[in-house]
């Protein structure tokens, strides 16, 4: 049941935020320095993975375009690499005040900047977004539950596979990162109107996409 199954998704992912938001700058570093490793190490179950969604794009009479899309290589991997050591090395976004004042009694405030919770993120074909998107939610204190292209299925299952094992590494919470495990339609239908656990939406596509997601959820976007 897919319902279940995003729902079960959902919770996970709810009940790890008030972990996620505590995370230390050191810990979320770390974890991305394991993950940088493990992605090289297994750098050939990656391009194995990606085989498989080649031969279903060709078989399926996918374009020239979107089969390049893809597409693994070494070279991509190598940037996998390289777009993780970008993240590792940008400032922490939580807990900077971001504006204060006091009031004429002698109040103060002050505007914090704090995690947004549980993000869904709802891309196309590319596999490298599955690991910019993890890694971008993770650093900034937030759970994330993915939902990739069902062109990059396997690509994607063998990253969060992989991203899994690195942060459980790096002692961050389980299901800190959650990829749905079926390229079924129906399960975005659900995700969207997860408002009890998924707290923010990001479609990441074309026109089309953003404009049904927009639609059809009750979630922010």
């Amino acid at each position: 049941n897919i319902y279940k199954t995003i729902k079960e998704l959902g919770r996970n992912a709810k009940a790890v935020t008030q972990s996620m938001r505590l995370l230390s700058t050191k810990k979320k570093n770390g974890a991305l320095r394991i993950l940088s490793k493990n992605i090289q190490t297994f750098s050939n179950e990656i391009l194995d993975a990606n085989k498989k969604d080649i031969e279903n794009a060709k078989t399926n009479s996918l374009s020239s375009p979107l089969i390049n899309r893809l597409s693994l290589t070494p070279q991509s991997i190598e940037g996998l690499v390289k777009s993780i050591e970008i993240i590792k090395t940008l400032p922490d976004p939580i807990g900077k005040i971001l504006d204060e004042w006091t009031q004429p009694n002698g109040l103060k405030f002050q505007k914090i900047s704090v995690p947004l919770g549980v993000i869904a993120v709802i891309y196309e074909s590319r596999p490298n977004v599955t690991v910019d998107a993890a890694c971008i939610a993770m650093k900034s204190g937030n759970a994330v539950i993915l939902r990739g292209g069902s062109d990059s299925f396997f690509s994607s299952k063998k990253l969060v596979e992989i991203i899994i094992k690195s942060f459980l590494e790096a002692d961050l919470p389980a299901y800190a990162i959650q990829m749905i495990p079926t390229a079924d339609r129906e399960a975005i239908d659900h995700l969207v109107k997860m408002e009890e656990y998924v707290d923010i939406i990001i479609p990441r596509g074309g026109k089309n996409l953003i404009e049904k997601i927009n639609s059809q959820s009750s979630i922010p976007v």
